[in-house]
């Protein structure tokens, strides 16, 4: 991973750092105005950094933020029937033609790309993803989607197929992060999970977690905790779905601003009291932003693709002062279009110039 605004020196230095607490404590010096807005008065840059927790394969970069983004790769949803061959030379192509395009729009990679799987239960890894990606200098990030809800799954219904998985994944011996549930909590929406009972998430979890570790395959999987933000009502509280501090080594949440029904509020409103609940929480874990996303229109229902570029940029800008945020995916959909393609039109120049702050570490341009 490298880019010309960042020292892998300086970046890799902290790959060594596991629990490390400070003895005085550290205040997240957060105050709340009104019942969303939340505002973040002082956190110093260097204390965060020496206290956040570090994965040894996916270190937690010192003052800086990965720019990630998501697109899913096409061979998810055709996958079936293929041989193992095919299914990898095929994940190969369409993760390389994704990041390509990316590139070439943007000047550089993101330094994550995230990925659905939807058929982690059907005995698949995506290596031939996982390899494309890793030869772009990106990390790749599997959103996992079961076959068998949480009270199956803390019974042993994927044991076979998860350790499978892992194998292959300590096989193909490359770094991931891994999200299974992503936005874990929401009531509302195409999520298998909305109606399941949350008493067996953490459950499903520990049981997960722990066929992961009998593998060796956490030593290269980062174990992220995707909750659904407050930007939505349609969820359930946290408090059913915070597993162990040491079975995850990322926590945060996604955040979409839709004019329709936030009139295109600021970031920090719009996070609300996530970020000072979830840290309170899981006090030394690296924060991040699962998705992130604004919709092209504007309240009027109009495309306006400078609105969409402006609000990208001022977003991007205020994250540069939130230190524990060290993951910030974009999300690239456009709701009232269904469209999760790249961003578009003139909205893109501000996108460019947003991942091009050196806060945010992209991959090397070709």
């Amino acid at each position: 991973m490298d880019n010309k605004n960042y020292s892998r020196r300086d970046f890799l230095k902290k790959a060594g750092q596991i629990s490390l607490v400070l003895g005085s404590g550290l205040s997240l010096e957060t105050v709340f105005g009104g019942c969303t807005s939340i505002r973040l008065l002082t956190e110093n840059q260097e204390e965060v950094d020496a206290m956040l927790e570090s994965h040894p394969a996916i270190p937690t970069p010192p003052g800086q933020c990965y720019a990630g983004w998501h697109n899913d790769v096409p061979l998810f949803w055709a996958a079936f029937g293929q041989t193992s061959s095919e299914v990898e030379d095929t994940g190969f192509e369409d993760e390389t033609k994704i990041l390509e395009h990316y590139e070439k729009r943007f000047g550089q990679g993101p330094a994550v790309h995230s990925i659905s799987d939807r058929n982690i239960g059907r005995h698949y890894f995506p290596a031939g993803v996982v390899r494309a990606a890793h030869s772009k200098g990106v990390i790749p990030m599997i959103r996992y989607y079961p076959v068998h809800n949480w009270q199956r799954i803390s019974q042993g219904a994927i044991d076979d197929s998860l350790k499978e998985f892992c194998d292959s994944a300590v096989e193909e011996n490359k770094p991931f992060i891994f999200t299974p549930f992503p936005e874990v909590g929401l009531t509302s929406g195409s999520h298998p999970w909305i109606k399941w009972d949350p008493k067996y998430f953490v459950p499903a979890w520990d049981r997960m977690y722990n066929i992961a570790e009998k593998t060796d395959v956490n030593k290269i999987m980062l174990w992220g905790l995707h909750l659904i933000g407050s930007f939505t009502k349609m969820r359930r509280p946290y408090k059913p779905f915070y597993v162990d501090p040491s079975q995850v080594n990322m926590v945060g949440v996604s955040l979409y601003d839709k004019p329709e029904v936030y009139g295109r509020r600021p970031f920090r409103t719009g996070l609300g009291s996530d970020y000072h609940d979830i840290t309170a929480k899981y006090e030394t874990k690296p924060f991040a932003i699962w998705e992130l996303g604004t919709t092209v229109r504007d309240s009027s229902g109009k495309r306006n693709e400078v609105a969409m570029g402006k609000w990208i940029l001022r977003t991007y800008e205020t994250i540069t002062k939130w230190p524990r945020i060290k993951l910030l995916v974009w999300y690239g959909i456009n709701w009232r279009d269904h469209n999760t393609s790249f961003i578009i039109g003139e909205a893109q120049d501000y996108y460019r110039k947003a991942i091009s702050n050196r806060h945010f570490i992209g991959s090397r341009k070709l």
